[in-house]
C-alpha cells in the first residue's frame, strides 16, 4: 500500500511538473536536519533523543498561479537519533538514510519578499542504515535494514520566506515532518566487532515513526524565460 502511495505522489508530480516548462523552475536545496522518532512498546525506560544531520537535494518548481506553487523536492536525507535505553542495556547510535521526495503547495504573501506557507505529503525510500553501541568497552555495529521497511509516508508543514536576485530566487525554509506509518518490522539484528557478534531481535510490537524539523536555503532559477 505505501509503495503504491509513493508512486502516486511522485506520478502527480510529473504530471504537474511536466505541463508548462515555460512555468518551471530548478534550483539546488541543502540544510540540516533535526531528526527524531515516536516510539512505542520499544521497552520499559528506552526513549530517543534527536541528533543532527545534514540533507541535500534539489527543489523543482511549477507556478500555479503568482501566489501559488507546487514544489518537488527530492532530497538525500540522513535521519539521526540515539536509542537510550535503561541499565544496564547499552544506548543505540541510529543512522538511517532516505531518498526524500517531498510534493509541497506553497502559498505565497507580497511582492519583493515573500514569505510563504507550505503543506504537503513526502515519500521516502530507505537507502542505508547502520547502528553503533559501546558494550563492556566495545564498539559494536552493523546494519538495520531487515527490521526497516523500505517505504516510508508522511506529511510535511511549515513556511519560509524568498528573495528575488535578478532572474533566481533565494529561500529560506523550514519544515516539520512527522511519519504516517510505524517504519520497524519484526526480524533479527546482528551487532559485530573485530573478536565479537551480539544477537538482538525486534518483535512485531515496537512501533517507531519519523519526525524532524529542517532548517534548508536553496537557490532556483526559472527556465524558458528571457
Amino acid at each position: 500500500m505505501k509503495i503504491k502511495i509513493c508512486l502516486s505522489i511522485l506520478f502527480i508530480g510529473a504530471v504537474l511538473l511536466s505541463s508548462a516548462t515555460a512555468q518551471i523552475s530548478v534550483g539546488v536545496v541543502g540544510g540540516i536536519n533535526f531528526a527524531d522518532f515516536a516510539l512505542k512498546n520499544a521497552g520499559e525506560g528506552s526513549d530517543i533523543a534527536f541528533r543532527t544531520a545534514y540533507t541535500v537535494g534539489a527543489s523543482i518548481d511549477y507556478q500555479l498561479y503568482s501566489d501559488l506553487q507546487i514544489s518537488l523536492e527530492p532530497m538525500y536525507l540522513q535521519k539521526n537519533a540515539r536509542l537510550n535505553q535503561a541499565n544496564p542495556d547499552p544506548d543505540i547510535d541510529l543512522s538511517i538514510t532516505y531518498l526524500e521526495i517531498p510534493l509541497l503547495l506553497k502559498a505565497y504573501f507580497g511582492q519583493e519578499i515573500r514569505p510563504y506557507l507550505l503543506a504537503g505529503p513526502s515519500a521516502g525510500f530507505l537507502l542505508n542504515s547502520e547502528a553503533q553501541s559501546v558494550f563492556s568497552g566495545e564498539h559494536f555495529s552493523g546494519s538495520i535494514n531487515n527490521v526497516l521497511h523500505k517505504t516510508d509516508l508522511g506529511l510535511v508543514v511549515g513556511g519560509g520566506i524568498s528573495f528575488s536576485i535578478g532572474r533566481s530566487t533565494l529561500f529560506f525554509e523550514g519544515q516539520y515532518t512527522f511519519g504516517l506509518f510505524d517504519l520497524s518490522k519484526e526480524g533479527s539484528l546482528e551487532f559485530k566487532t573485530d573478536n565479537t557478534t551480539l544477537s538482538a531481535g525486534i518483535d512485531d510490537k515496537t512501533d517507531a515513526r519519523s519526525r524532524g524539523i529542517r532548517i534548508l536555503t536553496g537557490l532556483s532559477i526559472p527556465l524558458g524565460r528571457e
